[in-house]
This record gives structure tokens, C-alpha cells and sequence, in this order.
């Protein structure tokens, strides 16, 4: 059992799962990320991914950068796809 982004217990059962994942978007508001389709997004990932790969022994502070893009675009897909389901 984790903790959602208010420190409260998050379990399936108890429901706040959803609460978290309105938190989560809240999280993101206002990102160039939610402009983008689900496609976009995917390319990102995959881009940043091999980016990832190539800077691995030359700059960390790139790759980070490149961590960070492949966070953003991955938590929105995440969030689109849980609220589809709902």
C-alpha cells in the first residue's frame, strides 16, 4: 500500500485511487504535453528514449532532461488511459 500525493493510504478498494490519479493531473496543469495526441506522445518516449541511450556515459544533466520528457509524456498517457477506462 503507497501513499497518494496527500498523504492519505491509497487502496483500489478504498476508492481513493481516483483521487489520486485527479491529483496526478492536477500535478501537470498547464503542460505543452496535453496539447499533443497520444501518438505525439508515444514518439516522444520512444525519442527520448534512444536519446537516453546515446548520452548515457557523455552529459547526466541531458539525460536527465531527457528522463524528464519521457516522466511527462508517459504520466499523461497513463492518466488518459485510466480515465478511458473509467
Amino acid at each position: 500500500m503507497g501513499l497518494s500525493t496527500n498523504g492519505r493510504p491509497i487502496t483500489p478498494a478504498s476508492g481513493s485511487w481516483a483521487a489520486d490519479m485527479h491529483a496526478s493531473r492536477k500535478i501537470l496543469r498547464g503542460h505543452p504535453f496535453h496539447r499533443k495526441t497520444n501518438a505525439e506522445l508515444r514518439y516522444i518516449c520512444r525519442d527520448a528514449g534512444e536519446a537516453v541511450r546515446c548520452m548515457r556515459d557523455h552529459d547526466p544533466v541531458a539525460k536527465g532532461k531527457y528522463l524528464d520528457q519521457i516522466h511527462d509524456a508517459c504520466s499523461i498517457l497513463a492518466t488518459r488511459y485510466h480515465y478511458a477506462r473509467e
